[in-house]
């Protein structure tokens, strides 16, 4: 009977110590930030448009984490014109960071009207610094067998973001 309950206390530190692990990295993931150093219209036609956003991955906590992906929809002046998605690994340092380059062609999306492609065409044309990009999602990271979801939400204009 006693070696019962030691058994079942051993479990249960155990237990509990894997869970303080748990919580403790989660908290040092949960320090990584990012932030927008670029972003630029490659090139934009009646299908689609190319783009390029440039990230800089900022890993504050005490260990190495890797980017597993990032989903996220892009938007030109308001408007939803497609969604960004990949699943390529990318390591960043413990106290370290790193850039990520994502580059994608978006096919339009939304029953994008003829009329609103022309018009951003012509924007883009005349005075593309205007254009206002914006992006909301999220980027996936992972530690060990932890993962979760760092959100991405912000908007720019294309003349703060010139790369």
């Amino acid at each position: 009977m006693s070696n019962n309950r030691l058994l079942l206390g051993g479990i249960g530190l155990i237990a509990g110590g894997l869970l303080i692990h748990l919580y403790t990295q989660y908290r040092k993931l949960s320090k990584i930030q990012y932030r927008v150093i670029g972003a630029k219209i490659k090139g934009l036609d009646r299908k689609g448009i190319d783009i390029s956003i440039i990230l800089d991955v900022d890993n504050t906590s005490d260990v190495d984490v890797t980017i597993t992906g990032y989903d996220f929809d892009v938007m030109i002046d308001g408007r939803v014109i497609g969604n960004v998605r990949d699943n390529k690994n990318q390591y960043v340092r413990a106290r370290g960071s790193s850039t990520i380059a994502i580059n994608s062609n978006i096919p339009f999306r939304g029953g994008l009207a003829l009329k609103e492609i022309l018009d951003l065409t012509s924007k883009y044309l005349t005075d593309k610094d205007s254009i206002r990009l914006g992006y909301t999602g999220n980027i996936k990271v992972k530690q060990s067998f932890i993962s979760f979801n760092i959100p991405l939400s912000d908007s720019y204009n294309l003349a703060e973001l010139k790369s």
